[in-house]
């Protein structure tokens, strides 16, 4: 199972590319902070990106945000002939409100698959853009 479950704030303001196809495609990156036992704080950079939809949400440096989707590794050929790596989370659903911050923490489990299944851009609930 490649799932994995942020909750953290934008950094850079994201970047946002049209390709030729018309398909959107946006990137960004998201800092998470974590606490070891002494309570000293470790922050973790990582970088995000996203098709269709969500690439018209309106995010923005600083914002918070709560994000599904899985981790992508991939290769490619540097300009000079090296191979390059890089990796990113493949985001499937972003929510950007404070409901999902005390959500997140308190899920487990089934809890967890239900919020996965919920992607729908289009539905009225208040937390949803």
């Amino acid at each position: 199972m490649n799932t994995i479950y942020l909750v953290g704030n934008i950094g850079k303001g994201p970047e946002i590319r049209t390709l030729d196809s018309g398909k959107k495609v946006i990137t960004f990156t998201v800092a998470t902070t974590d606490k070891d036992k002494d309570g000293k704080e470790t922050t973790i950079w990582h970088n995000v990106k996203g098709w269709g939809w969500i690439a018209d949400l309106p995010l923005a440096k600083g914002q918070e945000v709560f994000i599904v989707g899985k981790m992508v590794n991939e290769s490619y050929d540097k300009k000079d002939g090296t191979k390059g790596y890089s990796s990113y989370v493949l985001a499937q659903t972003v929510k950007t409100t404070q409901k999902f911050t005390k959500m997140a923490s308190q899920t487990t489990g089934t809890q967890q698959q239900e919020l996965h299944e919920f992607n729908d851009p289009n539905s009225e609930l208040p937390f949803c853009l």
